[in-house]
Formats: C-alpha cells, structure tokens, sequence
C-alpha cells in the first residue's frame, strides 16, 4: 500500500502516463474536444491549461517550453498562431468539463473535455 502517493497514476508507469498525457492533450488542442474519463480528463486539464498560458507569452523561451510539453508539430502550431491570440484576454479557464454518464462497458463516468 503506498501511502501519500501525490500523483494520479491511472494504472501506467510513468513513461506511459507522460505519453498519454501527450497524446490527450495534443488530440484536445488539434480536435477542440476530446471524450475521456473522467480521471484522465483531471489529469490532463492542467497540463493543456498552462500549455495555452505558455503559448500566450510568444517569445523564444516560451516557443522551447512549448515544445517539450508538446510533440505535436502541428498541435504546437495551432497553440501559437490560433490559440494564443483567442485566449489573449482570457486569465485562465480554458477548458470546461461536460459530464456524459457512465459507459456501458464497465460503468466507468465519461466526459467530454474541451476548449472553451
């Protein structure tokens, strides 16, 4: 039993979870929305939250940080030129959580997570 364990695992190691991660919020950035649980859209809100803050600033060193939480050329593309310029005088919020009941597989609770 691992006892104050900080992080949401979602039965992955780590190098399996930072892909996921990856590819979630790349796939959110590119398709406005995406349909998750509700455990990986938690884990993967923040990460897409502070991306879009980064992708505000426009400078060099925000171009490099963005780079290494994104992989995706063209997701890193649209997080520049689009994104940025939409969310300019947002503070933050960019996302919003829409609950779609529970799937029939194995009951567990699915949402919708997308861009605001």
């Amino acid at each position: 039993m691992r006892h104050r364990s900080s992080t949401t695992h979602l039965g992955r190691n780590r190098s399996e979870r930072t892909q996921l991660l990856r590819d979630l919020s790349s796939a959110l950035v590119l398709h406005g929305s995406i349909t998750t649980t509700k455990q990986k859209a938690q884990f993967v809100r923040p990460y897409v939250e502070r991306a879009i803050t980064i992708s505000k600033k426009g400078d060099l060193a925000a171009k490099r940080r963005l780079h290494s939480l994104i992989y995706n050329k063209d997701a890193e593309k649209k997080l520049r030129d689009e994104l940025s310029s939409t969310y300019a005088a947002r503070p933050g919020g960019y996302t919003r959580v829409v609950k779609l009941g529970k799937r029939q597989g194995d009951s567990a609770d699915m949402v919708r997570l997308e861009l605001v």
